[in-house]
Parts: C-alpha cells; structure tokens; sequence
C-alpha cells in the first residue's frame, strides 16, 4: 500500500512539470464553403486556389465538396496547390472535407451525406510532434430558421407575406432539419 502511495506522489509533480513546459501551438484556421467545387461562378475552381494561398492558412474546413465527375477534390487541390509551390494534405470526402499543411493521419466522415441534409468529417493532424482533432461541418441547410424573420422561407429563399418571428415557429422550424442531430452526434464522438 505505500508503494502505491509513493508512485501516485511521483506521478503528479512530473504531469506538473510537463503541463508547465507545454510549447505554445499556433495554428491560422479558414472555414470555406466553396460553393459547389465552384462550379457557379466562371474562374471559381481558380479562385478558390487563390484564396487558399492568400490567406496562409494551416488548416482548411472546406464545404461543398462533391466530386464531380468521380473526380476527387481533395486530389485536384493537392495537385494544383503543390503546381504552385505549396504542400498541402487531404483525404477524399464528401460534402465537408479538410485540406491541411500538415501531415492528416486518420480521417472518417462520422455524419455522412444523406439526401444531402449535411456532414461531419474529423481529421486527425500531426502537428509537429503532437496530433490535433479538427473538425468540417456543414450542416443541413433546410429549414434555416434564421430567413424567417428576414422575411424569406428557410428552405427556399422564397420571399414570404411578412417576416415570422413567433419564437415556437422559429424553434419547430428549426427543429425539421438534421443540424442539431448532426451537433449532437459530434459531442458524443
């Protein structure tokens, strides 16, 4: 029994010692929905290249990944990046997907597409000498309850009569689609 003592009293000024040395870990993050691969405006696959360049960033949450053609997206950005100097990683994925300046160990799609009500894809990253969990979300874009008091409908944009904003209508409209299924899954993993 003072054996066991002795290695809990060891144990807890060396975890002190190592929570005090922790290197700081300072990563520049871009959620971007591309809007259909950007296949809706002329040039946008290009802009979309650009943009990823502009803004430096480490870490990518992209949106909207389809993979048309039976073309993956992830591929492409990698090929074409790299054509231009920079060295990024990705794995396929559908609808949500990651790109990354940094080594992606493991990726899995826990919430994956279905009749297209939204995705979670997470990636594990290596970071140096210590692995992050990063998360894509794009979630259900039906029953938008926030176009509702904006006067437009929330799964089709359509202009309504006069704006809603009967707290009960806003929440069971909001309540139809699969976000907050999605959300909650993601807290369970």
């Amino acid at each position: 029994m003072t054996n066991f003592k002795w290695s809990i009293l060891l144990i807890i000024p060396f975890l002190f010692i190592n929570c005090t040395k922790q290197e700081e870990l300072s990563l520049r993050v871009l959620q971007f929905n591309i809007w259909q691969e950007g296949t809706i405006v002329p040039n946008g696959y290009v802009a979309i290249l650009d943009e990823i360049i502009h803004t430096n960033a480490d870490v990518i949450a992209l949106s909207e990944v389809r993979n048309y053609e039976q073309k993956s997206l992830a591929k492409r950005l990698v090929e074409d990046l790299k054509e231009r100097g920079f060295t990024f990683y990705s794995d396929s994925s559908q609808d949500s997907g990651i790109l990354s300046k940094y080594p992606i160990l493991n990726q899995e799609a826990f919430y994956p597409v279905v009749d297209d009500r939204g995705s979670v894809t997470k990636a594990i990253i290596k970071v140096g000498q210590k692995e992050i969990a990063f998360y894509s979300a794009h979630l259900d874009y039906r029953n938008c309850a926030i176009y509702l008091p904006r006067g437009y409908d929330g799964s089709t944009w359509k202009h309504l009569d006069k704006p809603v904003t009967d707290i009960n209508l806003l929440l069971a409209d909001n309540l139809k689609s699969k976000r907050i299924e999605a959300i909650v899954l993601q807290m369970l993993r």
